[in-house]
């Protein structure tokens, strides 16, 4: 029987790990090269695993890389989320005020350690800069925002599958490392431009008339990709494109497939819920009309009502006649 290591490492065994070195490194380098952060310590938790060491040597090769000095003081270990843990942070803090950026190696540690701060009176991203790893949803919804490393668990899981699959089929595949991508928020005194870029890429959308597969394509993994579907701020941005996001090659295979159909009944009530409405396009003829209408839709689009046509065309027959 194949078997697969995830977010670990066992010897003789292969695994799918994250690049836990790489993704600190380049938090701490964040904070050093944007914030000129010249005392940063870290807090390594009660883990003593290959993931803490990797993130601890993460950390050391960014202070080294950077000509900084690594001391031992600055290092923290707790033995858990506890009292005792919030003792042993109090006394760091107070220890070594000149502390002016810390890595947590879990978003965890980073959640308990905004508590203390708030109690010695430091203000997270504007005293001391705070950088957390696994970006874990509540990340984008503390008080400012915590910035991290994105460990996407999901594509983990997907490759220890593939990973496994391979290794049955073939009998021998290769270990793989997954980036955990910094994202700087607030936390590292970072003001979010995800809201202008997501406007940069509506509009060019709309003046290159671009496809809805496009537009669905590009939004979806950027939301993805900068977790803003756990941001409230740009819920609007995101949802204004929602009707859009429906397009041709979904409407025909909800004619043919129950499985597809199941799939667009529940984005259609999850729309109506937000109080959205949604516009599905591709119909084409007056029995797949017949079968959209059951769908409980707010608009319908398609070649059975009208063909595209140039603009002044389009105008006189639709706009000026009325």
């Amino acid at each position: 029987m194949p078997v697969v290591i995830l977010n670990s490492q066992m010897k003789d065994y292969l695994f799918v790990v994250y690049n836990n070195k790489k993704g600190v490194y380049n938090a701490v380098s964040y904070m050093i090269e944007k914030n000129y952060c010249q005392h940063i310590g870290i807090i390594t938790g009660y883990d003593s695993g290959v993931t803490a060491k990797q993130r601890l040597a993460g950390y050391q090769e960014a202070l080294s890389s950077h000509d900084m000095p690594f001391e031992e003081k600055y290092i923290l270990s707790t033995p858990g989320y506890n009292i005792d843990s919030g003792n042993l942070m109090n006394k760091w803090l107070q220890e070594k005020p000149e502390l002016d950026g810390i890595m947590c190696v879990t978003d965890d540690i980073a959640y308990y350690l905004y508590r203390k701060l708030e109690k010695v009176g430091k203000r997270v991203g504007k005293d001391i800069m705070v950088s957390g790893f696994d970006d874990k949803p509540e990340s984008t919804h503390m008080v400012p925002p915590l910035a991290s490393c994105h460990a996407d668990a999901s594509f983990l899981a997907y490759l220890g599958i593939k990973q496994g699959y391979d290794l049955y089929k073939n009998g021998s595949t290769q270990n793989q490392y997954i980036d955990a991508h910094f994202i700087p928020r607030l936390s590292v005194d970072c003001e979010n431009h995800e809201e202008t870029e997501i406007d940069e890429f509506i509009r060019f959308c709309r003046a290159e008339k671009e496809s809805n597969e496009y537009i669905a394509q590009g939004m979806t993994q950027y939301v993805f990709d900068n977790k803003l579907v756990y941001s409230s701020n740009y819920q609007e941005t995101v949802w204004s494109f929602f009707t859009y996001l429906i397009d041709r090659v979904l409407t025909q295979k909800v004619l043919s497939s129950n499985y597809e159909r199941s799939i667009l009944i529940y984005i259609i009530e999850m729309a109506h819920s937000l109080k959205l409405n949604v516009c599905i396009e591709g119909v084409e003829t007056e029995e797949g009309l017949q079968e959209i209408k059951k769908l409980n839709l707010d608009y319908i689009q398609g070649y059975l009502f009208e063909k595209p046509a140039p603009e002044d065309e389009f105008y006189n027959r639709q706009i000026k006649k009325k």
